[in-house]
This record gives C-alpha cells, sequence and structure tokens, in this order.
C-alpha cells in the first residue's frame, strides 16, 4: 500500500474557514486558532496577507481555491524549496 505524500502547509477549505472568522465574524486569532486547530501566528499570517491586499469577505467567496491560494500564498512558501546558507567551515574548525 502506497503512503500518501505529506503536504505542506494548510488545506483551502481551513484558509477560507480563518478568513471567514477573522474577516466576517470579527473573531480574534486566539478564538481563531482555538476553533480551527492552528497556531495563532498562522491565522495572523493569512489575515494580514488578506488585509494587505484590501480583500472584503464576499469576494473571498467569489474566488474559486486556486485564484486565492496564488493571492494568499508566497512563492517561496508555496514552493518549499529554501536554499540553506553553507556554513563557515573555516571559523567552525577554529
Amino acid at each position: 500500500m502506497a503512503r500518501k505524500k505529506k503536504q505542506w502547509g494548510l488545506s483551502m477549505r481551513k484558509i477560507r474557514e480563518i478568513l471567514r472568522l477573522g474577516l466576517q465574524k470579527g473573531k480574534c486569532l486566539r478564538e481563531i486558532s482555538r476553533n480551527c486547530s492552528i497556531a495563532h501566528k498562522t491565522a495572523g499570517k493569512y489575515l494580514r496577507r488578506a488585509k494587505e491586499l484590501s480583500l472584503r469577505y464576499e469576494q473571498i467567496v467569489q474566488m474559486d481555491d486556486t485564484e486565492l491560494k496564488r493571492l494568499l500564498v508566497k512563492e517561496s512558501e508555496s514552493e518549499k524549496t529554501r536554499i540553506r546558507p553553507e556554513p563557515d567551515w573555516k571559523y567552525i574548525q577554529k
């Protein structure tokens, strides 16, 4: 039986719920994080991005998932291919 590939990030259903609770219901980050079982920093990240883009909840409802994800998730986060800098080996050897 094949293993499922591990998904990174939140599902679009959960992202939409974060935006609904924050933008439409006016809930605080702690309440959103409890309701969605996520960290409050994660909830804040999506709400902050939506506010930066001046998105209203009515606009979000009309968008499809791919369009919303393209707006909210930055390229570096969606690819999850971060290049780590090489350590300074000369310094470490001292």
